[in-house]
């Protein structure tokens, strides 16, 4: 038991009260500092491989939907484009033969080197209708996408 001459009770203003707690607080949080657990590490990771995953494949099916999207604009813009140059004279044989040199005369299109690739990256195919007064601008990429999402899937959906 202390004895009331062993200890001295003195008043403290509210602020060096607050400084006090504060300065405990500070301290006994700093001891009770502890490192993550091995399976507390494993939960993280596990939950960060499962959030990616799924970020990843809803991105694969957004990126997918832009390259269709990329790919029948560039059809259309493609289109427009030869039917002015039909329009001024070309022969839709010299477009079907020469598409980047009859776009790059046109001067409309700033690359249209670029203009000419799909969404994937590959060369649009010209044909030319049975009566050679239209062309028809194909996406092999294209069509293959079109075929797997119309194909029935393995669980019958």
């Amino acid at each position: 038991l202390l004895q009331k001459d062993e200890f001295q009770v003195t008043s403290l203003s509210n602020s060096q009260l607050l400084n006090s707690f504060v300065y405990m607080w500070y301290y006994s949080m700093k001891k009770k500092k502890r490192a993550l657990t091995l399976i507390e590490m494993m939960i993280v990771i596990f939950l960060i491989t499962m959030i990616t995953g799924v970020i990843g494949y809803n991105m694969k099916g957004a990126m997918d939907r832009g390259k269709v999207f990329r790919t029948k604009q560039a059809i259309e813009k493609l289109h427009d484009l030869f039917m002015l140059a039909v329009g001024e004279g070309t022969s839709w044989r010299d477009i079907q033969q020469n598409p980047a040199e009859i776009l790059t005369e046109l001067e409309l299109a700033k690359n249209p080197g670029q203009l000419l690739l799909d969404g994937w990256g590959e060369r649009f195919e010209l044909f030319l209708n049975d009566r050679e007064d239209d062309i028809e601008i194909v996406s092999t990429q294209l069509e293959r996408h079109e075929t797997l999402q119309t194909a029935p899937r393995r669980d019958g959906s």
